[in-house]
């Protein structure tokens, strides 16, 4: 599970249904969240799939569509309906991660957002470590390290209700195993909970309690993606996780062994769909940060900026 990949990367999309293949991609970007391992990866992309084929037949209300786009996706041969040549790639990838025998023994979605229920506290995490390890590159680069962000977010610092303090959510230990597990997936929990929070899904203003961030409320926040007002937003989810990508894959502390490796998605993508770099707006440390974590050491960790990758 090196790369992400997706069903109409390899193939021309009509430009009818590029707009279409954009907003299916969210869906594919999911079980790269959640999954354990290929194995659970292949089962919830034949899942995503079959399901969005059906999607594209059911939009056309027409049930003899579904045995002429299954006919003509299984001979290989040409269609002029609308939108065919997703449902093409899509049956594609759905044979090649297991077809009907991954869905008999595979997941649902509703699997999925048990897991994502489950899982609400690691990622929540997650983002924030992410966003702390941006503002250190940002705004404290002689401070950025994977152990620096550790310390912040375990003390996490937030203006709620009016009122700046710092609140212990996670330990340190959860914090340690969190990112082990999740590290190479952080750039695409970081753009798909950072749009959220700029679209109010998940409405961090009108919260009045830090434990509010991991409660039922952002847990069904994080179900989303299934919604118009979430999946509309694929390009904004995709340009701040290639912006976390490219600002934190550039960093290395003097005394890490590697720099951080996030799962790749391959450049095609970008010219293919669009798809920009957008930086986020963050914040600075504040004093109380700044006193606590970023100036309280004399010693200044010594920082290698590694080659750049060309701009996506």
């Amino acid at each position: 599970m090196n790369e992400i990949f997706f069903p109409y990367l390899n193939h021309r999309i009509s430009e009818e249904s590029k707009e279409c293949a954009i907003e299916n991609i969210l869906f594919h970007l999911m079980p790269y969240l959640i999954a354990k391992n290929d194995n659970e990866l292949k089962k919830y992309k034949a899942m995503v799939s079959f399901d969005l084929m059906n999607s594209l037949v059911d939009e056309k209300d027409e049930a003899l569509l579904f045995l002429k786009y299954r006919t003509k996706a299984i001979k290989k041969l040409k269609c002029n309906e609308e939108c065919f040549d997703i449902y093409k790639y899509e049956y594609e990838a759905y044979i090649a991660n297991g077809g009907a025998d991954a869905i008999i023994h595979g997941y649902t979605y509703r699997d999925m957002n048990e897991v994502l229920k489950k899982e609400t506290p690691n990622l929540m995490m997650m983002y924030f470590f992410i966003l702390t390890l941006l503002r250190l590159r940002k705004y404290a680069p002689q401070k950025f390290s994977i152990h620096k962000a550790k310390q912040i977010i375990s003390n996490l610092f937030l203006s709620l209700n009016g009122r700046e303090d710092f609140y212990q959510l996670w330990g340190i230990t959860n914090t340690a195993k969190c990112i082990s597990k999740y590290l190479p997936k952080g750039h695409i929990i970081f753009g798909y909970i950072h749009t959220l929070i700029q679209h109010n899904i998940i409405n961090i203003q009108e919260m009045t309690a830090a434990k509010e961030l991991l409660s039922d409320k952002v847990k069904e926040a994080l179900l989303s993606y299934e919604e118009e007002k979430c999946y509309t937003l694929t390009s904004e989810i995709v340009g701040y996780a290639l912006y976390a990508r490219r600002m934190l894959e550039k960093f290395k502390h003097k005394q890490a062994s590697e720099s951080i490796k996030f799962l790749s998605m391959p450049d095609k993508a970008f010219k293919k769909f669009d798809f920009k770099v957008i930086e986020p707006v963050f914040e600075d440390f504040s004093e109380k940060e700044r006193q606590k974590y970023i100036d309280r050491d004399s010693n200044s960790h010594t920082v290698r900026h590694l080659k750049a990758e060309p701009d996506l």
